[in-house]
């Protein structure tokens, strides 16, 4: 364990603020960058719409795409910043992060041997989404079973 004794806080002060100070600078960065993502979502969408309109379409039919397609979109890099985030701050506050991610890059390869029904799901399904057969919105009626696609 470590001890510190009263006559060497004064010199172990200032570095423990400075990394305080680099952890919040970079959760509050993974914020605001969050956040920017989430505003840019609707020029995304009207982005999406305006080169899927060269096909054709109605416009509702669209809409729909393009809102299934930019929340997929916003919700990865979303995730992805945050991952990025606690990485970084674990990183700044002295944990050794080496370790995690090769424990992380493991776990990842494990549970694609194990679960590859699921990962081949996971790809059918966002290739489903990506060939507009079903959208956001849509009644979907699977062996007898409908549901709303939310």
């Amino acid at each position: 364990m470590l001890f510190i004794s009263m006559a060497s806080l004064p010199k172990i002060a200032p570095v423990i603020i400075d990394h305080a100070i680099r952890i919040i600078a970079i959760l509050v960065a993974a914020y605001v960058a969050a956040k920017i993502v989430k505003k840019s979502v609707p020029t995304i969408r009207v982005q999406i719409i305006e080169r899927m309109k060269k096909y054709g379409r109605a416009d509702i039919e669209l809409e729909k795409r393009a809102e299934t397609l930019s929340g997929i979109l916003r919700k990865a890099v979303v995730i992805a910043i945050w991952l990025l985030a606690i990485v970084m701050a674990l990183k700044e506050s002295g944990f050794d992060i080496g370790p995690l991610l090769a424990g992380a890059g493991v776990l990842g390869l494990a549970v694609g041997f194990g679960a590859q029904h699921l990962v081949r799901d996971l790809f059918a399904g966002l290739f489903i989404l990506l060939e507009n057969q079903i959208r956001v919105n849509d009644v979907a009626v699977i062996n007898g079973t409908g549901a709303l696609v939310a």
